[in-house]
């Protein structure tokens, strides 16, 4: 009889063990499409200021009121009081590659620093690459002025010193910078041929109506610093902008902040084969997937639906005012799918080739018509396939959108002599200057390549009944 009892006694604790597991509710999953936040910039910046000291850099400094001189006077008034970062040593000044004072960086807007008349500053030619000198332990800032005309017209050897010193997989978050101007000069221009010889010509001449002269400020340092420079240049001086162009190159620094989709749906499913949901999904007594923030679409499919729809996406994309546009056909996926186990109640990565084909996405178009403050638009279709999920559950699809080429502003080509073209006698235009910026955007699409910089994030959280 006692025997009985307890058996009695041990059926019903097991009823009650089991009917709290049953009613025990469902497994709540909370999700963020959310990228962290990275900083890699240290709190200390030192600056290099280096002036070309060659006789070809002379016509510029012929008129003392020349675009030129403005723009030597704001590189030391804006890098010299702190206006990248609140901790920024004074800045170190060079003729060329020689280390000078900053009483003698001023006298850059004289002739004497070019002509050889000054014993303190004698004839001088030093390729532009052995300016370049790699980075230390402490964040560096160069800022390089130069016509661009040197090294026997040959930019493969500059190019090849900036990889290997600043533009590789090892410096991350380093950038160039091109500050290009159109400044008056006159005086002699210097284009040094293939073959050795030296051409020599006065500037201006007949041979081009534009009578301005470019050079360049080439700045090589962490794309924070570059950006910083060239925002304050856009708010604090727009006359030196009128005759300029700016350029960013940048491997990982592409859109100043990550694109996620947007909750409101411009075109979609029908209600009667799918729905949208505002914040939660619920799979039967089993799960429960809970947003965290407004940045991914949850969709509730039914049972029936097995026709493919399209969604229709326009969401904001923060360009950076100088970095180059993104070439939309570069445009790819990188997906990470989740499925709800029932068995083992979590959520484990698949990867289910059926299931990465649930969502496809394309037809990328990026609009800048309306672009403000960096602001613009990026389209695309969401394509869901429901007869690829292959079961009743909830799914969760990241994707992260990285883009791997960049395109090619038309100054470049506008800017840069080219033989059939232009005469031979034009100084209004530099001599290999398109091949000088493409091998640095080469470089840059090569590592974005290898290591693709995300410009968007797009989470998907979908329920099958």
């Amino acid at each position: 009889m006692i025997r009985v009892k307890w058996l009695v006694i041990v059926s019903l604790t097991s009823l009650v063990l089991a009917s709290c597991s049953i009613f025990k509710g469902p497994v709540k999953e909370s999700f963020t499409c959310a990228l962290p936040l990275v900083n890699n910039q240290s709190d200390t910046l030192n600056i290099e200021i280096k002036v070309d000291g060659s006789s070809s850099m002379l016509g510029y400094v012929s008129d003392r009121s020349s675009r030129y001189v403005q723009t030597l006077k704001y590189l030391d008034r804006t890098l010299s009081i702190g206006g990248l970062r609140s901790n920024t040593s004074e800045p170190k000044y060079y003729r060329s590659s020689k280390s000078i004072t900053r009483s003698d960086f001023k006298k850059a807007q004289q002739p004497s620093f070019y002509d050889g008349s000054n014993s303190k500053f004698p004839n001088i030619s030093v390729p532009i690459q052995e300016f370049i000198t790699p980075p230390g332990e402490t964040d560096t800032l160069l800022a390089i002025v130069t016509d661009l005309d040197q090294a026997e017209g040959d930019v493969t050897i500059l190019l090849k010193k900036i990889k290997e010193t600043y533009l590789n997989k090892d410096q991350q978050g380093y950038a160039v910078g091109i500050w290009a101007i159109k400044s008056e000069f006159r005086g002699t221009v210097y284009v040094q041929k293939q073959s050795g010889r030296i051409q020599r010509f006065y500037f201006p001449n007949q041979q081009s109506t534009d009578r301005n002269r470019p050079f360049y400020v080439i700045f090589i340092g962490l794309y924070q610093d570059i950006n910083r420079f060239f925002e304050n240049l856009s708010n604090n001086n727009q006359n030196l902008l009128n005759e300029s162009e700016l350029a960013i190159f940048s491997p990982n620094n592409v859109v100043k902040e990550i694109s996620y989709l947007d909750k409101d749906i411009e075109s979609g499913p029908q209600k009667k084969q799918a729905r949208s949901k505002e914040w939660s999904l619920k799979y039967k007594n089993l799960v429960k997937v809970q947003a965290q923030d407004e940045k991914s679409q949850l969709w509730e499919i039914y049972s029936r639906q097995t026709e493919t729809f399209d969604i229709q996406n326009r969401v904001n994309l923060a360009l950076f005012n100088y970095t180059l546009p993104i070439e939309t056909s570069s445009i790819t996926l990188k997906p990470n799918i989740r499925v709800f186990n029932k068995y083992s109640k979590k959520f484990q990565e698949s990867d289910d080739s059926s299931l990465k084909s649930a969502i496809k996405i394309g037809q990328w178009n990026i609009d800048n018509t309306e672009q403000t403050n960096g602001q613009g638009k990026l389209g695309f279709t969401s394509t869901i396939q429901p007869d690829k999920l292959p079961e009743p559950g909830i799914y969760l699809f990241t994707f992260d959108i990285v883009a791997k080429k960049l395109q090619e502003p038309e100054w470049w080509n506008e800017w840069s002599w080219t033989a059939n073209r232009d005469s031979n006698l034009d100084g209004s235009k530099t001599h290999n200057l398109s091949e000088f910026l493409r091998g640095l955007k080469t470089i840059t699409t090569n590592l974005m390549e290898k290591n693709p910089p995300i410009i968007g994030r797009f989470c998907y959280a979908i329920q099958k009944n």
